[in-house]
């Protein structure tokens, strides 16, 4: 394996790998890049380096497929273009790069060969001869190559200023289009803004309007509930006494129409006893069976008395414990009442809540 390394301040170049294929006639290499203090080594560079290395002219070795392995190395491909053919050096000669260079083993060979044919002092001048000949071939290829690199410098020189000119114009151009591109996306978006703010601040009305809406009919149905309420509670209670009233009064109404019937019964029977008695006495003057009769009658009044009373007193309970059924049938239709208007007024109360939520949520967007 050919290794050859150059060392600079920074990079650090050698040969890992190379070989020499006959097929393309030039010679391939994999070369490696070691650069401490820079992201990565360039293609100039790295041509330059290798130049050094093989000792050879500008524009022979070139090297490409840079891959970086990490923030320190580098691994490229290269190739020297030493045994390209005639036709191709003269194509890339004529496009400025290198001329085709005699090999000296070929000539060494033709030097020897005429060598063996000559003798003596012939010898001596064509040796002299080939000297000068050399000489004179490596100074014209050496004013050729530096005239050909002042003509290379030249148009490069000459290339970078236009480069350098069209970049600048090509800039300027750039800038002024991204300019005016940039205001019209503006203004185009200051419109949008505006007309989203002119949309969400309608939006935001038309919500505080629905907002204040909701807070007046809330109000309205709050006094009509309470008044309907109100209202409701004075017609049961009115109900309630009117409805205790009458009960009382059809009470007391049959306890005086049966009170009238036993009364009218009971004088009609003390009539007819009296009516009897007279006619007793006056069959029986002296008897003594009148007056056992009315006490017999009269301890039946007792007895009848007695059950009245109780009998009234009877329905005076059931009368009672029907109002008291009453009474609670009614406060519990009235809690009733009211639970229904609380959980009307807690459910309208989260309505108006969740408006509210929304309309802030709205304002912050």
């Amino acid at each position: 394996m050919l290794e050859d390394h150059i060392t600079s301040d920074t990079v650090t170049i050698w040969t890992r790998k190379s070989m020499t294929d006959h097929l393309l006639q030039r010679k391939q290499m994999a070369t490696d890049s070691l650069h401490t203090g820079r992201a990565s080594v360039s293609k100039t560079k790295s041509q330059e380096k290798l130049v050094k290395v093989d000792k050879t002219i500008p524009g022979a070795t070139i090297a490409l497929g840079f891959k970086q392995l990490g923030s320190r190395k580098t691994t490229d491909f290269g190739f020297m273009k030493k045994t390209e053919p005639t036709h191709r050096l003269d194509r890339l000669g004529r496009c400025g790069l290198m001329r085709r260079k005699r090999s000296p083993e070929n000539r060494g060979k033709k030097f020897k060969s005429r060598m063996r044919r000559v003798r003596g002092a012939k010898q001596s001048v064509l040796f002299t001869r080939a000297e000068g000949n050399q000489a004179k071939g490596d100074a014209e290829l050496k004013e050729k190559l530096r005239s050909e690199m002042e003509k290379n410098v030249q148009m490069i020189e000459t290339l970078k200023q236009d480069w350098e000119s069209e970049r600048e114009l090509c800039l300027e151009n750039l800038r002024k289009e991204l300019s005016a591109k940039h205001q019209s996306e503006m203004e185009g978006l200051q419109n949008q803004f505006q007309k989203e703010l002119a949309e969400q601040r309608a939006e935001l009305e038309k919500i505080f309007q629905a907002k204040h809406e909701a807070e007046v009919s809330l109000k309205n149905l709050e006094t009509q509930h309470q008044a309907a309420v109100k209202k409701l509670q004075e017609d049961l209670q009115s109900e309630h006494c009117q409805y205790l009233q009458d009960l009382e009064l059809e009470t007391l109404q049959a306890s005086y129409e049966d009170l009238k019937a036993q009364s009218q019964e009971e004088i009609r029977h003390l009539w007819s006893q009296l009516e009897s008695m007279k006619t007793n006495r006056e069959e029986l003057n002296g008897s003594w069976e009148p007056l056992l009769a009315r006490n017999a009658h009269l301890e039946e009044l007792e007895h009848l008395r007695a059950d009245f009373a109780q009998q009234q007193q009877q329905e005076r309970a059931q009368h009672e414990l029907e109002l008291e059924h009453l009474r609670v049938y009614f406060e519990k239709k009235l809690r009733d009442a009211e639970k229904t208007y609380r959980e009307d007024l807690t459910l309208f109360q989260q309505r108006l809540q969740e408006t509210r939520e929304d309309s802030l949520e709205c304002g912050e967007i």
